[in-house]
């Protein structure tokens, strides 16, 4: 487990990192790789990126590479463009301190791996890959707790809870898509800290709602009593806390939040409190108008409804397949699709013969007569239209 360098070298930023670890070598500095991307490599999952240590000072790393941006002068990470397109982000060992906001450290110094490897939230992504020795430095335990599929904060949980609020769901999120175990004392300080999540910017929080969403893990979190909990505080619904649920792992957030609880409406706390973007708020409430008001309509009403817009008719087959609509309705609304391509008739076909203010409830009602056969050529439509209008 310690010596993985085949699967580092086999990444395609491999070369590049290659780059700056021999640059730092030639002037006698480590480079090493950090946190989340030595869990994965660990774990055999697949690494997305790399995030960098090393012992040179900032200022050193900026004359080193003075091709990098640096992001945020008292964190002093620099982001390294490479000739890919891409950026890897390289930083000095650090120690932060004094915490006064519950996510930004006030103190901020170089230091050394062992102190860096404290300030991380989990044992797990507290880890380092040596790319010279190419050997994995392990200062918490992280690797004995990736054996026993374990979750645990590094140091005190309620300490680390308070440096950033946004770990309880950072917490929960990776229960999720690991499939690990809590343990317990983190598991008590994240249940006692949930009041404080409202000190977290909803943006970072929907943020990681989506990382459950791409890593499809939503099959274990029905059941997952410390989910309900933490959904339960973010969306402000106590019911959620008693419901057990199954979901299937591939679903979209979205329809996943519609699971949480069908009777109730997060609209207002998705637009207002964690800013979703527009077209994903119009996704959740598509699902909630298919799954309430159209799933009690006929055949014909609901092709209409999901052949006017490619986002609904997307929405519409996620429903199926979630469960919401049978596979049976879908073909059938796929056949009348197929038999009948094009509406009768259209409104600027209309347009001399319908009120302008009712062209629009008559195009329904046509191409549902249509769909239904109750009108199945042009003539009979537009004698319908003539005698209603005449």
């Amino acid at each position: 487990m310690y010596n993985r360098a085949s699967e580092v070298k086999n990444h395609r930023l491999y070369p590049e990192l290659l780059k700056i670890s021999d640059r730092l070598l030639r002037h006698q500095f480590v480079c090493w790789v950090a946190g989340g991307a030595v869990r994965d490599l660990l774990l055999g999952t697949e690494l997305s990126d790399f995030d960098l240590v090393t012992d040179a000072s900032t200022e050193v790393l900026k004359s080193l590479f003075p091709e990098a941006v640096l992001v945020g002068e008292a964190f002093g990470v620099l982001k390294i463009p490479l000739a890919s397109g891409d950026t890897l982000d390289l930083a000095t060992f650090r120690e932060e301190a004094d915490y006064k906001d519950g996510r930004r450290p006030s103190q901020v110094r170089s230091s050394t791996p062992v102190q860096d490897s404290l300030r991380r939230d989990f044992t797990i992504n507290s880890l380092f890959w040596d790319v010279q020795s190419e050997t994995v430095r392990d200062y918490q335990g992280g690797v004995f707790d990736l054996q026993q599929k374990c979750l645990r904060c590094v140091g005190d949980p309620r300490v680390r809870f308070s440096e950033d609020y946004l770990r309880i769901v950072r917490l929960m999120r990776f229960a999720l898509q690991l499939g690990f175990n809590i343990e317990p004392e983190t598991l008590a300080a994240g249940k006692e800290g949930l009041d404080n999540i409202d000190k977290v910017s909803g943006e970072r929080i929907w943020a990681e709602l989506k990382k459950i969403e791409t890593h499809q893990a939503w099959n274990k979190a029905g059941s997952d009593s410390f989910f309900n909990d933490v959904m339960a505080f973010v969306f402000k619904d106590q019911e959620v806390k008693s419901r057990n649920f199954s979901l299937k792992p591939d679903l979209s957030l979205p329809m996943a939040l519609y699971f949480l609880n069908p009777q109730k409406d997060y609209s207002e706390i998705l637009r207002s409190r964690l800013k979703v973007s527009k077209k994903e708020l119009e996704k959740y409430r598509n699902i909630r108008f298919l799954a309430g008001e159209a799933l009690q309509w006929p055949v014909e009403e609901l092709t209409f409804e999901v052949e006017k817009s490619e986002d609904l008719n997307e929405v519409f087959k996620e429903s199926v397949s979630a469960g919401i609509f049978s596979s049976e309705l879908l073909k059938k609304v796929e056949t009348l699709r197929g038999e009948n391509p094009a509406s009768l008739v259209s409104g600027a076909e209309m347009k001399d013969l319908v009120p302008s203010h009712l062209i629009s409830e008559e195009i329904r009602k046509i191409r549902v007569g249509q769909l239904g056969k109750i009108f199945r050529t042009k003539v009979d439509a537009l004698d319908y239209l003539k005698k209603k209008y005449a």
